[in-house]
């Protein structure tokens, strides 16, 4: 169970290995001869208990809390306090990305076979009647006999399988509206109202309707587009600029003393780094029942807005400070604003008072900042033009302060000491842990829904916290009924 080498962990190998396994029972504590359970099914009941009672959180937070106050602590004399490693690691997500003839197919199909359940009749013959035949196949693209390269074929069948889905719909609301939903259970039933709103977001992320009756693709990818009907939760997300992935992001919060895993969340792909730090924070206090006073991450958890929220919380980041995006010699950081942001100055010394108001996007959220403008008869005069201003078309320079624009320009500064160096070294710990958690198998989603992924990323954090005191125990006692007492006084 806390092997790090063993691939199967599905319920059946779980049945097979207590069975025979002697390690299975030495970390259950059983006795060689019995056998804790004998189907599979019991694994399968006990994780749907845990999610009902999300209990979970509460387990791995014991734990955490035991793990750390049995292991060396921060070192004497260490002025600061508790201090953690925070990132983030992609989760792919266990479905396969569908297009959008596919999601709607599956949704039609799904929709109708919980109607006809309704109504006592066959999903397929009833389909057949009413023709919607082609949506009970083997592959529904596949019975669409169509040129997939002519993009005016592709835009006809498209606009025939929205009529279908309005279609369905319609039927779907006749039938709730005349009670014959009702035959259903309460689970299958909520499924259906489910399925129904998912119809209509697919349809609005990814079909524009034409003024002649057929449809077509919208140009782009929608911000949260759904890409699987089987979980819905799903979302596209980014590693780098040029790799994307599907599923899910896991963050991760290590204690930089003891390389614990202190916190962990779940949440679709597409959602930002920086999001992920005020519930690692509050789970990590929590767990370990001390006040965190400093975060060490990389440049996405350090953004302007989430400096000023822990600078008011009084926990210090240290976080890389991104570089700026104007490649002139001259970036942002060279020039000067008053306190007040009324005026700003150039590193020429020229002055403006010319400002507006500007809309700027800090970690996902909406700030207003102010837009700087330099006269261009000034800039056109100074001998630094070209080297200020990057575009030939631009008259003069502008530039756009941020109401966050003095944490950032602190820790700049900060980022040049030797101190910020010796302590942003101490972020490798998280990427050992997250390296640890692939390893036993996080990469990769093992069930549908994000609850389901949280308890997958609970579980595997529990494995690599014991693993990791295992070894520490070892390392200092190295008898193993040693170990095993001590694991079992922690666990209690």
């Amino acid at each position: 169970m806390f092997r790090a080498r063993n691939p199967q962990r599905d319920a059946f190998s779980a049945v097979r290995r207590v069975r025979a396994d002697l390690s299975w029972k030495v970390a259950l504590d059983i006795a060689p001869e019995e056998i804790p359970f004998t189907a599979k099914s019991t694994l399968v009941v006990f994780r749907a208990k845990l999610l009902s009672s999300q209990k979970e959180r509460a387990l791995f937070e014991r734990i955490v809390g035991k793990i750390e106050a049995a292991m060396p602590g921060r070192p004497r004399g260490r002025r600061w306090g508790k201090r953690i490693a925070l990132d983030t690691t992609p989760v792919f997500g266990r479905g396969a990305v569908k297009d959008v003839f596919n999601l709607l197919a599956d949704l039609i199909r799904t929709v109708l076979i919980l109607l006809t359940q309704a109504k006592g009749s066959q999903p397929a013959a009833w389909a057949r009647k009413h023709q919607f035949g082609r949506y009970f196949g083997k592959s529904f693209k596949g019975m669409c006999r169509i040129n997939w390269d002519d993009p005016t074929e592709r835009d006809t069948l498209l606009a025939q399988v929205v009529a279908d889905a309005r279609r369905v719909r319609h039927l779907a609301h006749e039938a709730m509206a005349t009670g014959q939903v009702k035959r259903l259970p309460e689970r299958l039933q909520q499924q259906l109202r489910e399925k129904l709103s998912l119809v209509d977001e697919i349809i609005t992320q990814n079909v524009e309707d034409k003024r002649d009756g057929t449809a077509t693709m919208k140009q782009g990818v929608a911000r949260g587009r759904i890409v699987l009907t089987t979980d819905p939760e799903m979302r596209h997300g980014r590693k780098s600029e040029s790799v994307r992935f599907d599923g899910y992001k896991s963050g991760v919060a290590a204690d930089t003393d003891t390389a614990v895993i202190a916190a962990v969340a779940v949440a679709p792909a597409n959602r930002h780094d920086g999001s992920f730090s005020q519930t690692l924070v509050e789970q990590t206090e929590r767990a370990i029942g001390e006040k965190v006073e400093e975060i060490i991450a990389d440049s996405t958890f350090g953004d302007e807005a989430s400096r000023a929220h822990w600078a008011e919380r009084g926990v210090k980041v240290t976080a890389k400070v991104p570089g700026s995006a104007q490649k002139g010699d001259f970036a942002k950081e060279a020039f000067a604003t008053d306190p007040d942001k009324q005026w700003a100055r150039c590193p020429a010394g020229h002055t403006t008072h010319t400002w507006s108001v500007q809309k700027v996007k800090i970690g996902g959220k909406e700030f207003e900042g102010r837009r700087f403008v330099f006269p261009a008869r000034g800039c056109r005069k100074c001998p630094f033009y070209r080297q200020c201003v990057s575009s030939r078309r631009s008259n003069g320079r502008s530039i756009t302060v941020h109401p966050f624009e003095d944490y950032l320009a602190a820790a700049r500064q900060e980022q040049a000491t030797e101190s910020f160096r010796d302590r942003y070294r101490k972020r490798v710990v998280v990427e050992h842990r997250i390296a640890r958690l692939a390893q036993l198998g996080m990469r990769k989603a093992r069930y549908f829904g994000r609850d389901k992924v949280l308890l997958q990323a609970i579980l595997t954090a529990m494995v690599a916290n014991l693993s990791l005191f295992w070894g520490y125990v070892r390392s200092q006692e190295g008898t193993s009924p040693f170990v095993s007492w001590l694991l079992r006084r922690v666990c209690a």
